[in-house]
């Protein structure tokens, strides 16, 4: 009787900017509108299976006006026991000589239950990390709530991503929510905010709390660089226009009738 999932899961290609991007925006915004990017479905099929549905939806996303884009697939397999197999992929297409060096990120967004605010997760760990500084942290088992893993900039920006992760769940008091699998690394982020309360707020104490959790699954995010006192990005940390694949297992459960350990544990084939 709880809804859990309130929106999503859906391609997201933006973050608020961070300081070292400031550089960047003046062609973000105004050259290929990265922060407008939309989604337009051209097609959608289902079908019946002996014990789930198959939804396979294929959509164009991309900017106003902009010759590069990516086709992109969703194929949602949907269980009766609450697990959805959640496969993604997206490849660039139309002029992609146009398309910019380096676009924010490359990942999924949720709306969760504003009371799925227990998390934990297997990965690094304790504190915030990205592709440039994930060395500061160490892989492990870690929990944490929503206001946790929060990370109060002076000049709010992205902030909390958890890198390297084969799991992380969200829960309310009860062990109600949800958890999130792949067999590959996937980078997380959870707040009550959107990106684009980030992105305006001049100050910390501007930010006005959602009625609920946004959860961020990144198959990629741009490095952080050090420009505004150093160098930019590293070659080998720029999230660039490239082809991409993200499948998680998403699994609605109660960990009074299983544990994390196990569900994590669970066989799954995409």
């Amino acid at each position: 009787g709880l809804r859990i999932i309130e929106n999503g899961p859906e391609l997201n290609f933006w973050r608020a900017p961070i300081d070292n991007d400031m550089y960047l925006l003046e062609d973000y915004y105004k050259k290929y509108f990265m922060n407008l990017m939309t989604e337009n479905t051209e097609s959608f099929q289902y079908k019946a299976a002996d014990n789930h549905v198959e939804i396979t939806v294929k959509t164009v996303n991309g900017t106003p006006n902009a010759a590069w884009y990516y086709k992109s697939t969703y194929v949602y397999k949907v269980f009766s026991d609450g697990t959805i197999l959640f496969d993604v992929e997206g490849d660039p297409s139309g002029i992609t000589a146009q398309a910019p060096e380096m676009i924010p990120r490359i990942g999924i967004k949720l709306k969760l239950h504003k009371a799925c605010e227990n998390v934990r997760w297997y990965g690094k760990g304790p504190g915030e990390s990205y592709p440039d500084s994930k060395e500061s942290q160490l892989f492990g088992f870690y929990e944490n709530n929503i206001d946790g893993l929060f990370t109060n900039y002076i000049k709010p920006q992205e902030n909390g991503s958890r890198s390297s992760c084969s799991w992380t769940r969200l829960l309310n008091d009860r062990g109600m929510g949800l958890m999130v699998y792949s067999k590959d690394r996937f980078d997380f982020s959870a707040r009550f905010y959107e990106d684009s309360d980030l992105e305006y707020a001049k100050h910390t104490p501007d930010l006005k709390k959602r009625d609920y959790i946004t959860l961020n699954i990144d198959y990629k995010q741009n490095g952080l660089g050090a420009n505004s006192c150093r160098q930019s990005q590293l070659e080998k940390y720029k999230c660039k226009f490239e082809k991409f694949r993200l499948s998680l297992k998403i699994s609605l459960y109660n960990n009074k009738e299983i544990n994390d350990l196990d569900l994590a544990g669970e066989k799954i084939i995409f």
